[in-house]
């Protein structure tokens, strides 16, 4: 694990009060500007099993309440992927993958017909290797390797759309610079994977996207020589098109982050530095990509945004931003199908705010999560955006039990569930809240 263990969770208890009384600020400064939260949440359910160290947790909710969730367990000498079907009540833990050697990073995209792939990278004794399995009819199939063999292979994303095809989208190292390959799933087949950047230099933090008719986005920084890069290609009709920049030549970019709606529109964000500050810029896809824009004021140094697009071709934004306390708040920033509206604060400048993640559904409401530091703690805070306004902020972790990777998806149906690592006292358990559209 990456986070060090407090000896016994009840420990916190001799910081309560001071915790209490920043929660409580925080309440203050946000109730008088802010609705009370749209959603209410259920009480937290222990989705892994204790006695074992679970982490990098995934999950997803579809439209008929169904959710899955994978994450990793420490068994050791063994590393087990385990996943869990949620349909009314999370079902017992089942293993995908048992293995001694290293397995990090699990990725879930999970449609409205229960089917599932998950992806994953795992150390096979001589590199790094991207390997897949696919949830359908109930159960986990086989598990195969995306990657070719010879050189490391990282950082695997997927998506899936309403009929069940997939793209996954990794980096590879090619013996000189890091590559961006990608994999089609359709018909049951995944197709060799066919490298995305041009090679000559590195590139990487790759996303990708897809609609509802088997057209895909991939978007990633490459170096060019001289600066970072955002660039971006798309699929269609079985190829892929030359990258094209989408972030201004000459600048440094970071943190790309992609929306895809099943019309096939897309939203791309990434952070920029200006010469000043690292700022936040948007562009948008509609059979091509346009001018960026910056949404972000370009006071503070602005960075890991978040974007999601919904069928209405509206987006909510959220990103960390330096505040003049020196603590990093929360910002958002919301699309109408026109025009971004001005950024705003979702978390108070009392404690530093990071992890950012973000959910939308159709009808515009969005969640975004985040981790907050109370001394030696995290906790997972989550704010709701509905009818045009963000809701004070909320703790779903247990107070003063050291919690991260907070995951978050909502559906259409006036669900979302989040998901995260919580540590019980011995170990690191993976909890899951429900929350109900009031």
């Amino acid at each position: 694990m990456l986070y060090q263990k407090d000896s016994d969770c009840s420990r916190g208890r001799m910081l309560f009060n001071s915790k209490s009384f920043v929660l409580q600020c925080i309440v203050l400064l946000f109730c008088s500007s802010v609705q009370l939260s749209a959603f209410t949440w259920d009480a937290a359910t222990d989705v892994s099993l204790p006695g074992n160290d679970a982490y990098n947790p995934s999950m997803q909710i579809n439209d008929f309440d169904n959710a899955m969730a994978v994450w990793v367990i420490d068994d050791l000498p063994n590393r087990i992927l385990q996943s869990s079907f949620y349909s009314g009540t999370w079902g017992a833990p089942v293993n995908l993958v048992s293995t001694d050697q290293i397995l990090i990073d699990p990725k879930l995209v999970f449609n409205d017909g229960d089917n599932a792939i998950c992806v994953w990278q795992r150390f096979n004794g001589t590199e790094w290797i991207i390997q897949a399995s696919i949830y359908s009819s109930g159960s986990w199939g086989t598990i195969e390797t995306l990657s070719a063999t010879g050189q490391n292979s990282h950082d695997v994303r997927i998506a899936m759309n309403s009929s069940g095809e997939g793209m996954a989208i990794w980096k590879r190292f090619d013996g000189t610079n890091w590559i961006i390959q990608a994999s089609l799933y359709s018909a049951s087949v995944w197709t060799v994977p066919e490298n995305l950047s041009i090679a000559g230099e590195d590139a990487n933090s790759s996303q990708i996207a897809m609609d509802s008719m088997g057209n895909a986005l991939a978007l990633w920084k490459r170096y060019d020589g001289a600066n970072w890069i955002i660039q971006a290609s798309y699929y269609s009709a079985g190829s892929w098109n030359t990258p094209e920049n989408l972030s201004t030549t000459g600048q440094d970019s970071d943190d790309p982050r992609l929306s895809m709606n099943s019309a096939g529109d897309a939203k791309s964000i990434w952070s920029t530095f200006n010469g000043s500050c690292n700022v936040i810029e948007t562009s948008s896809f509609t059979g091509g990509w346009d001018t960026p824009s910056m949404i972000s004021t370009g006071t503070y140094d602005a960075q890991l945004p978040c974007i999601v697009l919904n069928s209405a071709g509206h987006a909510t934004a959220i990103w960390t931003a330096n505040s003049s306390s020196s603590n990093w708040v929360i910002q958002a920033s919301t699309f109408n199908g026109t025009t971004w509206s001005t950024q705003e604060d979702i978390s108070a400048s009392v404690v530093s705010a990071q992890q950012p993640k973000l959910a939308m559904d159709n009808s515009d409401n969005a969640i975004a999560t985040r981790i907050n530091r109370f001394q030696s703690d995290y906790a997972i805070m989550v704010a709701t955006y509905s009818a045009s306004a963000w809701s004070a902020s909320q703790e779903l972790s247990q107070i003063n039990c050291d919690s991260h990777e907070p995951k978050i998806s909502m559906n259409n149906a006036d669900k979302a569930f989040c998901l995260w690592e919580e540590y019980d006292g011995a170990n690191y358990i993976i909890k899951a809240r429900l929350g109900n559209q009031t």
